[in-house]
């Protein structure tokens, strides 16, 4: 299975170690698990311990036309099987991204500490 996990960003957080532990543990179920990151900080990548993990990050500075060409490419490229997306920013970058396309489960993950 192709998971693709999206996310607002990976600074230091609850959500960024959570959205961490999701990927080793699809990594470690044997699902193939990419995160794309919504901006440049990527403090909470050292939580990864799996080096299969693939990571990208973007920087959108809350512009949705922006976000939304470099989400669709990378949907088109990945084509997961299923889309976690941690954070509100993600989950609406994301929905507008596949809404010509064929439909991906797409999940709104919240976890606000």
């Amino acid at each position: 299975m192709r998971i693709l996990i999206i996310t607002d960003t990976m600074a230091i957080g609850g959500t960024e170690k959570l959205t961490a532990l999701l990927a080793d543990g699809f990594s470690s179920a044997g699902c193939e698990c990419f995160i794309l990151v919504l901006s440049e900080n990527l403090a909470s990548v050292e939580y990864i311990r799996s080096k299969d993990v693939k990571i990208q990050n973007v920087s959108h500075k809350y512009r949705l036309n922006y976000n939304f060409g470099k989400v669709r490419r990378v949907i088109r490229e990945f084509y997961p099987d299923v889309i976690l997306c941690q954070g509100l920013f993600s989950y609406i970058s994301t929905k507008l991204a596949t809404l010509w396309r064929a439909k991906i489960p797409t999940f709104l993950v919240l976890h606000y500490t």
